[in-house]
């Protein structure tokens, strides 16, 4: 697997049954892309809490959004083929993107 540096990371949507969510894309191989999950929720499931944003990364809305602690990986046919252009990461954001990246390294 190989990680992308933060100027290569993107937003792409995730296509699931449920219907398309946002993902923050920030890593792939051949066929994968590594990625975490965006969210109005503050935890996933029993107890696991989501990272909360400094700031929307989707531009003009002003709603809490969350990042996912855990990093999923998915076919890359799961994902809608062109990067979402309106969202951008914010610098104070990726650092926690990188910490959970290193945590998922070891």
């Amino acid at each position: 697997m190989s990680f992308y540096l933060r100027k290569k990371r993107h937003f792409r949507g995730h296509v699931t049954s449920k219907g398309t969510h946002p993902a923050y894309i920030v890593g792939e191989n051949r066929s994968v892309y590594l990625y975490f999950g965006l969210t109005h929720s503050k935890k996933k499931g029993k107890g696991h809490s989501n990272y909360r944003l400094h700031r929307n990364p989707k531009k003009g809305d002003s709603s809490v959004a969350y990042l996912r602690k855990s990093m999923g990986e998915d076919d890359k046919r799961q994902f809608t083929k062109s990067p979402f252009i309106d969202y951008k990461m914010s610098d104070e954001d990726d650092e926690m993107a990188d910490r959970l990246i290193t945590k998922k390294r070891k």
